[in-house]
């Protein structure tokens, strides 16, 4: 069993997914038997979907002229207007270049990552079960929230971030890794990785 991991500053101050369990459980205010429904509704509310952040929507050359006036480029932009009128046209033009060609690396850059983020939720599972009032209720993966306890079983694709409470699972995270071979989860394993991904005791969303 995992507990899922999902903070907001609203619903309660950042906890530490590799703490002790018994103590992570408490600053979740949860319990190895889960949320109760009430309760599960309520976090939603507060914390908001299982989600990953979405900015569908967005008009491309808004976002394009977003790069070419943000702070920086704006000072670049006024140092570029002094070298013209000053009559260095050439250090003018240049400067000019540098403010278009980075605006236009960063725009690819960040159309990148959000088709990354997209793709990324197409291994996010439509379900989840979860331990609700100490019984299994299979919901929306969307509808997780900070606490709840997770039931995974062999096959199943992890519908979010977690922290194994209970139980050894092999899991397949190469799309996280890239690196083929399955890794070794355990709950009672002695954590000492130097990064949470790394981790013996956690388990990341999208991954088998």
């Amino acid at each position: 069993m995992t507990t899922h991991l999902k903070t907001k500053p609203a619903e309660a101050p950042p906890v530490d997914a590799r703490e002790p369990v018994a103590r992570l459980l408490r600053d979740l205010r949860t319990t190895p038997n889960g949320l109760t429904a009430r309760e599960a509704t309520r976090r939603l509310q507060v914390s908001g979907p299982n989600a990953l952040p979405s900015h569908g929507g967005r008009k491309w050359p808004l976002e394009l002229v977003r790069q070419l006036v943000h702070p920086l480029a704006l000072l670049l932009w006024v140092a570029g207007g002094l070298a013209w009128a000053a009559g260095t046209t050439n250090l003018a033009i240049a400067i000019a270049g540098v403010i278009l060609l980075n605006g236009l690396l960063a725009f690819v850059q960040e159309q990148q990552a959000e088709k990354a983020v997209e793709a990324l939720g197409k291994y996010l599972p439509d379900r989840a079960p979860v331990l609700r009032d100490g019984q299994v209720w299979h919901v929306p993966a969307a509808e997780l929230v900070p606490g709840d306890v997770l039931v995974l079983e062999e096959g199943n694709r992890i519908p979010a971030d977690a922290r194994l409470i209970d139980g050894t699972v092999d899991v397949d995270a190469s799309m996280l890794t890239g690196e083929s071979v399955p890794v070794t989860r355990m709950a009672d394993a002695h954590d000492d990785a130097a990064r949470p991904l790394d981790s013996p005791v956690l388990v990341f969303s999208g991954t088998v």
